[in-house]
């Protein structure tokens, strides 16, 4: 990876710009950006319109990050743009030096696709920061910003003011652009972005009762420029108090293209937030036995699904599924989690940066806790989870699976949390879905 605009500037031009074929929402963030891009995606969706929606990392399959409609790109469809742009990049190979990285292939991809498609419009995230972040080529409706925190410091910077930085590269000039709920130190940075760059500024967070499935949202303060968003809050179904600061995102977003003109009647808002996935974050996928999945990979995300398990599994027995990725702040990650936890299994994902599973054991034996070490997330997933329970709970939804309806009941046999990375959570759930493991002991 090496941070840079020229080469997929380069390519995009090859190909016509295709990126300037239809209007966008750009999302950048340390946490949140999926979950509020998801969001937006939902209620542009039931409000009548044909929606691109560009997301990373994946779970399972690849093609999840490249969506219309909630559907992935079709397996030939991708397989057909994969070829045309390996013949491009061959063509424009001596100028640009290097090959494309795998996540500017993907923009140039889902750049292509959703041009080609005829999207009425396309919600994109940003990979990693914004300024230097391939997907920072577009020109944007509205610009989003969710929150800062210190992830990614061997690229971004050491501090918030220097992740704040490059986050607020995406804002353009004279794009109004949004900005959830962050430290004094980041928002400073943001808002002078913003003012230097003549941007209309608003800045947003959640309020309303306890967190929980039906979470109600409101974003609050724009100054009374806009009374729409102090309407009656709606209901949200990702779990976690969390989203309902991303929600405000969301609908602060909504709320300036409605005032740019785009139709959005307030049921599609309603209906949008209420019937909104996003795998693998804060993620029931089964009441019998209860196992949660979160994908949290840093501090901030870690503590999110600390203040979920403390509000809804007080006195529920925990156990920790946790592989982790040796280039994060583990020390940060498990301050936030191992505490709750009963006992913990730590395991290693198919990753080269991941951690070895030993190591991050003997980390974890300095909370206290009793320690498992096991191979690999199917060998984890041998000792937590009892196949023949399975059953019953589960039918048709979002990416081959259904969220259990309702959180599970507190008290019973306790709660497996698998967390630590998106790629530990990925696998477990590619191998819930397919059942690929065995109850050998």
């Amino acid at each position: 990876m090496k941070l840079g605009l020229g080469k997929i500037q380069k390519v995009l031009e090859g190909l016509g710009h295709p990126e300037r074929k239809f209007p966008s929402i750009h999302i950048a963030g340390t946490n949140g950006k999926g979950s509020t891009a998801a969001m937006i995606a939902s209620v542009l969706k039931k409000a009548g319109f044909r929606v691109g929606l560009y997301t990373s990392p994946h779970l399972v399959d690849f093609r999840e990050r490249v969506q219309i409609d909630g559907e992935m790109i079709a397996k030939k469809e991708c397989e057909a743009l994969i070829e045309e742009l390996q013949r491009l990049e061959k063509n424009v190979g001596a100028p640009l030096g290097t090959p494309l990285s795998f996540f500017e292939f993907m923009t140039v991809l889902a750049f292509l696709y959703f041009s080609r498609q005829k999207v009425d419009i396309a919600v994109i995230e940003t990979g990693l920061g914004g300024r230097f972040d391939a997907t920072n080529v577009l020109n944007p409706l509205v610009s989003v910003i969710t929150t800062i925190g210190l992830d990614h410091t061997e690229h971004l910077g050491k501090t918030l003011e220097a992740i704040a930085f490059e986050k607020a590269g995406i804002i353009k000039p004279g794009v109004p652009v949004v900005c959830g709920e962050m430290s004094p130190e980041a928002l400073g940075v943001i808002r002078n972005v913003a003012q230097g760059c003549k941007s209309p500024f608003a800045g947003v967070g959640g309020e309303g009762r306890a967190p929980g499935r039906a979470e109600r949202v409101s974003p609050v303060g724009r100054k009374g420029e806009s009374p729409n968003l102090r309407q009656d809050p709606s209901p949200i179904s990702l779990l976690g108090h969390h989203q309902q600061k991303n929600a405000a995102c969301a609908l602060a977003a909504i709320e300036i293209l409605k005032e740019k003109g785009w139709p959005i009647p307030a049921e599609a808002i309603i209906f949008g937030l209420k019937n909104t996935k996003w795998p693998g974050r804060l993620e029931m996928i089964s009441k019998n036995p209860p196992l949660l999945l979160d994908g949290a990979h840093n501090p901030q995300a870690m503590a999110a699904l600390r203040l979920f398990l403390e509000e809804e599994y007080r006195s529920v027995p925990i156990t920790l599924v946790l592989g982790v990725m040796a280039d994060k702040d583990i020390r940060g990650l498990l301050d936030e989690i191992v505490p709750l936890a009963d006992q913990v299994i730590t395991t290693r994902p198919n990753s080269r940066r991941a951690l070895d599973p030993s190591v991050l054991a003997e980390m974890v034996r300095g909370y206290g806790k009793e320690v498992v070490v096991t191979k690999n997330v199917k060998e984890a997933m041998e000792k937590t989870i009892s196949p023949p329970l399975m059953g019953g709970d589960e039918g048709e939804g979002g990416h081959g699976i259904t969220l259990s309806p309702t959180l599970p009941p507190q008290g019973g046999g306790g709660l497996t949390v698998i967390t630590g990375s998106l790629f530990t959570v990925g696998e477990a759930r590619e191998l819930f879905v397919n059942r690929d493991y065995s109850q050998r002991r």
